[in-house]
């Protein structure tokens, strides 16, 4: 729970517009968080990595197999 709450806090400082109020959604069994990771610092995703969540390129977000679940 720890780590998906600090997950959460480096992610929620890139987050943008709409998806600043409803930033997740889950799809078998995959936690989706809606935020251009592009714009996210190379350390940033360093410490998401280790924290469970990677870039979704072809969707453009970041995504998680470690938390999402149907």
């Amino acid at each position: 729970m720890e780590n998906l709450i600090k997950a959460l806090t480096i992610i929620s400082k890139y987050l943008e517009g709409y998806h600043k109020e409803y930033p997740i959604s889950c799809e078998h069994d995959v936690m989706f968080v809606q935020v251009d990771y592009t714009k996210i610092s190379q350390d940033d995703i360093i410490e998401l990595e280790v924290l469970g969540f990677r870039p979704c390129e072809d969707l453009g977000n970041m995504m998680s197999t470690r938390y999402g679940s149907c």
